[in-house]
């Protein structure tokens, strides 16, 4: 509902159809601190779980520094991201233990919720 980019629709409808989950990826680039605005993404990512789909939310982290001013020491704060974005999911409603979310990072192994 209302995102940006869905790269083939008609995929999308098979999916539906076939009574598949939809695989669903995130990337959040990991410049600065998580604010506020994030209350928007925990909103859509919780309205995709709440529809059935698996989500992968990926941490670019690496993709910061490459592209900014990132400072290396802002990659350990990706962590407080999936605290941060967890707790947003939390407020606005979502219960964690009934969905499929899985986080990845580049610059580490992958983290489950």
């Amino acid at each position: 509902k209302n995102l940006a980019e869905i790269l083939n629709p008609k995929i999308i409808e098979n999916i539906i159809v076939e009574g598949k989950n939809l695989k669903t990826y995130w990337g959040i680039g990991t410049m600065g601190r998580p604010h506020c605005g994030y209350f928007i993404l925990a909103v859509k990512m919780a309205q995709l779980l709440a529809a059935g789909c698996e989500l992968e939310v990926l941490l670019a982290d690496i993709h910061a520094l490459t592209v900014s001013k990132c400072q290396l020491s802002w990659l350990d704060a990706g962590l407080s991201f999936i605290d941060i974005i967890t707790a947003m999911l939390q407020a606005v409603g979502f219960r964690l233990k009934s969905s499929c979310l899985c986080w990845k990072a580049c610059a580490r192994r992958s983290l489950s919720t």
